[in-house]
């Protein structure tokens, strides 16, 4: 289990660019957006045409539109809303697997278990705004040839119980101190109900292959009476900010945050409708004696622009990757303020 401890530790942020970092098949949002409507399109299922026209490409205020109620529409204007969240997110869910199994077709890059260990190795809290299930299975490969027995559930400071479960008691994990991964919009493995009040419901976790390989099967094989758990990013109004285990994924990387010495922000491009991770960054920031380092490793420089405004010391910038974990690994767990290498 990840290790508790009063320390300040790092924190990594990820967003869709470390999943493509690691693999050229994960998709970025705009082309998540083409793809679904074209896929809503292939299914008749009908879309008013003014909901796509306001939005665009962007995805992540469709989705939290579609699945939030608005005062201003009748009821079955909402509950039609709520259909076509279901099945965005059903065909996202789709997308996203069939993507990941590409991924993990191929060779998993040296640089990102060379980052596995490191995040073993300091305790580090990774929080993830991705759906794709990458860190786990890189973990599941990585770490089993250093702790005994590994398995990825290990990573979760929010236990999700296994669907397997449901059929009676099942082993469980064993207890390793590793780093902890918080993923804040849901997971590809996770599932529930699908009801649009399901408060108190149990969230299920559809067990995964323990290595870097593809996964043999999808999530409803396994469970055909629920759907993906997938949470719309922008709007903390939602119904998915009300369940209790979402909640406590939130507040654990808050307090992570709070005390961290450095966060690094990964292929996260801080967009300005994500008021909700956005607040989450400048509440957490701590009073100016106590802030920490901001470490940004992003290809889209104009990230900077967007820092403005979150009270941390003046951020560090790296365009690469692979530059930014060289730095990393060189200093170790005292890395110093790093110089901004140019694009």
């Amino acid at each position: 289990m990840p290790a508790e401890t009063d320390q300040a530790r790092e924190v990594f942020l990820l967003g869709a660019g470390f999943s493509k970092a690691v693999s050229d098949m994960m998709p970025v949002t705009n082309t998540l957006t083409a793809l679904i409507q074209k896929q809503l399109e292939d299914e008749q299922v009908p879309v008013p045409s003014s909901v796509l026209l306001d939005f665009g490409v962007d995805l992540e205020s469709w989705l939290s539109f579609l699945a939030t109620d608005q005062p201003w529409l009748d009821r079955q204007e909402n509950l039609r809303n709520q259909a076509l969240f279901l099945d965005a997110s059903r065909i996202l869910g789709e997308a996203l697997w069939e993507r990941q199994n590409a991924a993990l077709s191929a060779t998993m890059p040296e640089w990102l278990g060379r980052l596995i260990v490191y995040w073993h190795r300091t305790r580090a809290t990774v929080v993830t705004f991705n759906y794709d299930n990458l860190v786990e299975k890189a973990a599941s490969e990585v770490l089993q040839s250093v702790e005994k027995h590994f398995y990825y559930t290990a990573l979760r400071p929010v236990p999700i119980p296994s669907s397997q479960s449901r059929y009676g008691g099942v082993v469980g994990a064993t207890d390793v101190e590793t780093f902890s991964l918080v993923k804040l919009h849901g997971s590809l493995d996770w599932v529930y109900s699908g009801s649009p009040d399901f408060y108190g419901e149990m969230i299920f976790s559809v067990n995964l292959v323990n290595s870097w390989d593809p996964e043999p099967s999808t999530p409803s094989a396994a469970a055909l009476d629920k759907v993906r758990l997938i949470v719309p990013p922008t709007s903390g109004k939602n119904v998915f900010m009300s369940h209790e285990t979402i909640r406590a994924q939130w507040r654990f990387a808050r307090q992570q945050i709070e005390r961290a010495r450095r966060i690094h922000l990964i292929g996260y491009s801080l967009p300005a409708t994500d008021m909700t991770a956005r607040t989450m960054l400048t509440v957490s920031s701590g009073p100016p004696q106590q802030k920490g380092e901001l470490a940004v490793v992003n290809p889209d420089q104009s990230i900077m622009q967007r820092l403005t405004g979150i009270s941390y010391r003046p951020p560090h910038y790296w365009a690469d990757v692979h530059r930014w974990l060289d730095d990393l690994l060189e200093a170790g767990e005292a890395l110093p303020g790093a110089p901004s290498h140019e694009c």
